[in-house]
């Protein structure tokens, strides 16, 4: 299972999140660390950068094999 990490910017913005969308988003991080290839598409020709989407709001992520690591780079919402 990997583990997980917020960039600053990403913790910041979780914490602005409503209680739902805390709650898609938990959900979503225990799939990512169970296989973060079966969470959204790769973006930028690499697919360790990852992009997904819970309700109206995505993530940016990237994942290391070797450290067994998943960075959670930004969350966005629309409006």
């Amino acid at each position: 299972m990997y583990r997980v990490e917020y960039t600053a910017q990403a913790k910041a913005a979780r914490d602005e999140l409503p209680f739902l969308a805390k709650r898609a988003l938990d959900a979503l991080v225990l799939r990512m660390r169970m296989d973060p290839t079966s969470v959204g598409r790769s973006t930028g020709g690499d697919m360790r950068n990852r992009i997904a989407e819970f309700g109206n709001y995505g993530l940016v992520f990237y994942f290391d094999d070797m450290q067994g690591l998943i960075t959670i780079r930004d969350i966005v919402w629309g409006k």
